[in-house]
């Protein structure tokens, strides 16, 4: 690919949330990450799930990132940054708007269960549940518990990871297709 470098990275879309600090856990935004080191644009894209036997509507998302690929979004992100993006599983009609967000904080109970491998070793696996989330009205958690796709930026070097004005103005037509 290095003399026909591609013009985005799309990665997922990946079954379950990477919202809050799940983020640093996430194989999906590792992909986009390394996309993003390479000044490749990038995106991550998650369906949220409230259960494991819920009906993934997968077509919802997809919809929904092509939407936001149409309308240039991966190119308002500036080098060194990738763009999570989480989508509630609903509907498209329920969806009720995009919403720029930050990284909100996700409780888990923190259990640790000791277990034995196939060669009789020990091994860790953190096994807590998921409690809830920090309210925060910025927080991606927040934007998806009420119903929005959650755009999140990540800088991967510590600068502001992108131009509020130029986002909100393709979030405002983003929604406008939503009839939000």
């Amino acid at each position: 690919m290095k003399n026909n470098r591609p013009s985005v990275v799309v990665s997922g879309i990946n079954r379950g949330a990477n919202l809050g600090q799940d983020l640093y856990y996430s194989g999906t935004i590792a992909a986009a990450r390394e996309a993003a080191f390479h000044n490749v644009p990038a995106i991550a894209v998650s369906l949220v799930l409230d259960s494991v036997g819920d009906k993934h509507l997968y077509d919802t998302a997809a919809t929904l990132v092509g939407w936001c690929l149409e309308e240039g979004l991966h190119k308002l992100c500036p080098p060194m940054t990738l763009l999570n993006i989480n989508v509630p599983n609903v509907g498209l009609k329920q969806i009720k708007g995009f919403k720029l967000t930050e990284v909100g904080f996700r409780q888990y109970s923190e259990e640790i269960h000791v277990r034995m491998d196939a060669r009789h070793r020990e091994y860790f696996w953190i096994a807590g549940h998921y409690l809830g989330f920090n309210e925060n009205p910025e927080s991606d958690c927040q934007a998806v518990k009420e119903g929005f796709v959650a755009l999140t930026p990540q800088s991967l070097v510590g600068r502001p990871a992108y131009d509020a004005g130029a986002l909100g103005k393709l979030l405002e037509r983003l929604n406008a297709k939503l009839g939000s």
